[in-house]
């Protein structure tokens, strides 16, 4: 009896747990992952149409669509009007599920976060991501402000600051400088239309430690250049000019700069080349006469020494204006005394006459004369077209590699700290990329010449 009983009850329970086990199971409904990522923009709707496909038709209702943390929401609206539909973002956007067109509205869609839902219909479920950010404008905007902020540090560093400093430093260049260099706070006012701050300091450094010990060598050089000359070319204008010039102690900003504002040459400097050409030129006219009158014949030798008499009085008048053409004078003595020869003296002097260095060095010095001052200072200036092509170029690099680091890979670029990010990385990169290339294309030593 009790074998009877038992058998319906095994039946009964096995029949049971196949019920709350599903047995035999239904099949699992296919379901497929779509990711929609928009670039929103301040004068584009917050709502967007996406379209794909799908099996089976589209769940009908709304389905709300929540980031990770529940902060933030986007309401997914079935789509039937097909006209909304028609060229909706992500059209026939395919599954691999079917091929039956889902479309919805996503109202209020925010940048910065990243919701995500489940669309469940009858033959498939689509679980649907949608991140936003802001378009590209915003971003570039805050790049350009902060790649012009950098610029206005580069400018500030590389000219308001420096000229500053220079300003600061030629105040005490002048007030240090103006008792040994004589005339300096008149040139420095009458430079001040022509040079900025940092040049006219460059220009009294410069004097200072080169301009004023030179002159002073030149002079030295001058005294000894006037002893040697002296029993030669007895007194004259231009030894009286060369003799008070080496005893000089005064360094006048006249003696060392010009009124181009350039390095000049100095009176001692002119005095010292014409005091050796003169030397050297009547040098060599004595010993050609010394030469040439043995062969003179007795019949012109009174004229000859009356010629030569004068030439050597003509060394009297030897001044800073005339020692080219008192050198002339004596190659025309020279001449005149090869004419008083016989033809057979002729061709033991054929190669009378002053040399070419005497000659050459009185050109030398008529030039002088004529261009006293050379060019020899870097001008300072303003940063040239070419430089500022280069640092704006450079900025425009800096701005495009911060924009393609930070919000081309971020999808969900919107918040403080997006833009602190991208704004700390451009400035920085711009300012020290525009004070590095500014410091090496406009580096500059003051108060050293070219070749110096």
């Amino acid at each position: 009896m009790a074998s009877h009983l038992s058998l319906p009850r095994v039946i009964l329970s096995a029949a049971c747990v196949a019920a709350l086990l599903g047995w035999p199971a239904r099949a699992a409904t296919p379901s497929a992952a779509l990711t929609f990522r928009f670039d929103l923009d301040p004068w584009h709707s917050t709502t967007r149409t996406v379209q794909f496909v799908a099996a089976g038709d589209q769940p009908g209702g709304d389905v709300t669509l929540v980031d990770s943390e529940g902060k933030q929401s986007v309401t997914a609206k079935k789509q039937s009007d097909a006209e909304k539909c028609q060229g909706a973002v992500g059209d026939e956007r395919d599954t691999g599920l079917g091929d039956e067109p889902w479309c919805y509205e996503l109202a209020d869609v925010r940048a910065g976060k990243t919701v995500s839902g489940r669309l469940e219909g009858a033959e498939s479920v689509v679980k649907l991501t949608v991140s936003a950010r802001h378009g590209l404008l915003r971003p570039f905007i805050a790049a350009l402000i902060a790649a012009l902020a950098a610029a206005a540090l580069v400018w500030t560093t590389n000219y308001g600051l420096a000229s500053w400093v220079a300003r600061r430093r030629l105040t005490a260049a002048l007030g240090k400088h103006k008792s040994t260099l004589q005339g300096l706070e008149e040139w420095n006012a009458d430079a001040e239309a022509r040079l900025t701050e940092a040049q006219r300091l460059e220009r009294i450094i410069w004097m200072h430690r080169r301009g004023a010990p030179q002159l002073k060598r030149v002079r030295g050089a001058l005294k000894l250049e006037v002893e040697r000359a002296t029993p030669e070319l007895g007194d004259n204008p231009l030894l009286v000019a060369a003799r008070t010039e080496a005893e000089g102690t005064d360094v006048a900003v006249s003696d060392l700069v010009g009124p181009d504002d350039e390095i000049a040459v100095s009176e001692a400097q002119r005095l010292l080349e014409l005091v050796r050409t003169a030397r050297t030129g009547v040098a060599e006219f004595r010993s050609q006469v010394e030469l040439l009158m043995p062969d003179i014949p007795d019949a012109r030798k009174e004229e000859a020494e009356a010629v030569v008499r004068v030439a050597q009085a003509s060394l009297t008048t030897l001044s800073p204006l005339r020692v080219s053409r008192v050198l002339d004078n004596l190659q025309q003595v020279i001449d005149e005394l090869v004419s008083y020869m016989a033809p057979a003296e002729l061709v033991a002097h054929a190669a009378v006459g002053l040399t070419a260095a005497p000659r050459a060095a009185a050109a030398r010095a008529a030039a002088i004369l004529a261009s006293p001052r050379v060019r020899a200072f870097r001008e300072a200036g303003e940063v040239g077209f070419a430089v500022g092509v280069g640092v704006v170029a450079l900025m425009i690099l800096v701005m495009l590699t911060a924009l393609s680091a930070n919000w081309a890979p971020n999808q969900t670029f919107a918040g403080f700290w997006d833009y602190a990010a991208l704004v700390v990385s451009v400035f920085g990169s711009a300012s020290i990329a525009g004070i590095v290339s500014a410091a090496l294309l406009l580096g500059r030593t003051p108060g050293r010449a070219p070749g110096s």
